[in-house]
């Protein structure tokens, strides 16, 4: 639903979810990248949304890049 989001240094890009061939799948994944534009590093430490009982965070993956 999103292309970008920007909060403070902070910024979210291109969130996507792959397609979902069947009408009854549970768990969908969600990807980002989070570009930090600040002076230090920061953490992500939970996430949440009124679209889904529970949310994950999972395989986080670090580039410096």
């Amino acid at each position: 639903m999103a292309h970008s989001h920007k909060k403070k240094s902070l910024e979210v890009v291109h969130p996507w979810t792959p397609e979902m061939v069947k009408a009854n799948v549970e768990n969908v994944s969600v990807c980002m990248t989070i570009k930090n534009g600040g002076p230090k590093a920061e953490r992500l430490v939970s996430v949440e949304t009124s679209l889904a009982e529970k949310v994950e965070l999972i395989d986080i993956q670090i580039s410096a890049g």
